[in-house]
């Protein structure tokens, strides 16, 4: 499979909320962990970005139905897409990165 041929789906989610390898990187980290509240420190070790990178992906992805947000001593984000079409494209996104993540770094990174 090359990096034309993903599922259109997963294409548009990527194209929506990772055309880079620092959102991708962020982005998977939340859906390995998609019961866990992230602030931006913490998400930030995991993902390998700066917290300022990771905080503006954060609200990014807030800002565009994918987070649940609480605020507590800092705002937490934890990975809740807001309608049923955003959480199957997350569904064909982690069927397809567990069968080829290098083909869907490949395409994130096509915008670094």
């Amino acid at each position: 499979m090359s990096v034309n041929e993903l599922p259109e789906p997963v294409s548009s989610l990527l194209a929506d909320y990772a055309s880079s390898l620092k959102e991708l990187g962020v982005l998977l980290a939340l859906i390995e962990s998609d019961a866990r509240w992230w602030d931006a420190r913490s998400l930030a070790r995991i993902a390998d970005v700066s917290v300022r990178e990771a905080g503006r992906v954060l609200e990014a992805f807030a800002s565009r139905n994918l987070l649940d947000i609480r605020i507590s001593d800092d705002v937490r984000y934890r990975l809740c897409p807001g309608t049923p079409d955003l959480e199957r494209k997350i569904h064909l996104l982690i069927d397809t990165y567990r069968r080829s993540p290098s083909l869907v770094r490949e395409w994130a990174g096509r915008f670094a």
